[in-house]
């Protein structure tokens, strides 16, 4: 008996990397599963024998980058049963990172495999991607994946059905899904079987013509829609002075034009705990209950105000690679359908001057935004797209587990709420850099 299909998702940009995912893919065939591997099984292989052979312009790469982020989406919420995230390496890979959040978000069975030493707080890791195993942890060991996700797809099974399905799904995304499959049916029966390179060119120019007939993105006429200014999830680092000013002007410019922030290090759990984050003290074993409990409160919390109290998101991209956290509360904003818009003014990108396309296709232009005044109009735009594609129903079809996320996040709320005159002043906005 066969089982369902598993995303492996992870790094795969060395022979190093490449060789791990295979590995991998081949422990979980090994058990039944099927997989779906995106160097092996998607676009990106035949994309860049292509490019190498013949070169493209920037119209056909941008399509392309376009079908790659459609594939995944499809992938994940409608073909593949289930995921498993290789978290190795010295920073999480962000587009895997993405397509984990966005498995979470859309109530899929997943793991976190980890054989790394490093991690980014004094030994542990970034609470935003562990929460989404939903059980705050890793695997170290390859072996014990296949019989691990046997056990969390019986835990997802037995708090009831997804409602993430069909009409449910946000109208945004449905449309890139539409897409994907479209994709995965030109490579099925076009890709796959053409063994010959010379052929890949091609065949690529077709698959990108297919993307400029389907996509979206920049054939809306939104001009005449009325968008209120609501609650706005202002998302990126906020770990250093520097960082932390930044998203504080992001938010001050967006409140000035009408909108209403959240902030995480202003209004979350973070605003709490952001002094201790960064003392080996804090962080002893002995300690470790408690970080448990706070690392679950700041998930919670943050999630839900993405989900239940923001109505549109703008994600801070800068940095030497994108705030892994950021990239996680994008994906989950997008499962959503909520508008996004990504800030960003750093010349530092992933790919020969190009941004992870799994991270930016959520703008739905595959854009950012390179000043900050410029975010509330792109904002008001984003929106008009959204609406004009349909209401998103994922506030009363939230998938079970994400429901208890959520909830918990409410009463996190409530506590905050109580003991708001006891906050403290974040000692990091106070230092000089």
């Amino acid at each position: 008996m066969t089982k369902n299909c598993v995303y492996c998702s992870g790094p795969f940009y060395s022979p190093e990397e490449t060789e791990s995912m295979a590995e991998l893919a081949a422990m979980l065939e090994g058990n039944g599963y099927q997989t779906f591997l995106p160097h092996r099984d998607g676009i990106e292989a035949y994309f860049l024998k292509a490019k190498d052979a013949q070169g493209f312009n920037q119209e056909t790469e941008l399509l392309t980058e376009e079908a790659i982020f459609a594939l995944d989406v499809y992938q994940i919420i409608e073909r593949c049963g289930s995921l498993v995230f290789n978290m190795n390496g010295r920073v999480p890979d962000e587009g895997s990172v993405f397509k984990t959040a966005l498995a979470f978000a859309t109530g899929k069975p997943l793991l976190i495999y980890k054989n790394d030493n490093r991690s980014t707080f004094h030994g542990n890791d970034n609470s935003m991607i562990t929460g989404l195993s939903y059980t705050f942890s890793t695997i170290s060991n390859l072996k014990e994946i296949p019989k691990e996700l046997e056990e969390v797809a019986k835990k997802v099974a037995s708090e009831g059905e997804n409602p993430y399905a069909g009409e449910n799904i946000p109208p945004s995304v449905r449309t890139v899904i539409d897409l994907g499959r479209k994709i995965w049916g030109f490579v099925e029966d076009t890709l796959v079987s053409h063994a010959k390179e010379e052929e890949y060119p091609t065949l690529i120019g077709k698959l990108a013509a297919m993307c400029k007939a389907s996509f979206p993105a920049k054939q809306l006429d939104v001009a005449d829609l009325d968008v209120t200014k609501k609650k706005v999830y202002c998302s990126g680092p906020l770990f250093c002075p520097e960082e932390m000013g930044v998203m504080s002007k992001i938010a001050r410019i967006v409140e000035e034009s009408g909108y209403e922030t959240y902030l995480p290090h202003r209004d979350g759990v973070e605003a709490f705990v952001m002094n201790a984050v960064d003392s080996p003290i804090a962080n002893a074993y002995i300690f470790k209950p408690f970080n448990i409990i706070v690392n679950k409160a700041v998930f919670a919390f943050d999630i839900y105000q993405i989900v239940d109290k923001c109505d549109t998101f703008v994600f801070n991209m800068n940095g030497r690679v994108p705030d892994e956290g950021g990239v996680v509360e994008t994906a989950v904003a997008f499962a959503a359908g909520k508008p996004i818009v990504i800030y960003k003014n750093d010349q530092r990108t992933a790919f020969n001057g190009k941004d992870c396309p799994v991270v930016i296709g959520t703008t739905f232009t595959f854009s950012t935004v390179d000043t900050i005044e410029r975010i509330p109009k792109e904002l008001e735009n984003a929106a008009k797209k959204i609406a004009s594609q349909g209401e998103s129903s994922y506030r009363n079809n939230i998938p079970p587990l994400v429901l208890k996320t959520v909830g918990f996040g409410y009463w996190v709320q409530k506590m905050l709420n109580l003991i708001q005159p006891l906050k403290p002043k974040n000692v990091l906005l106070e230092r000089k850099a």
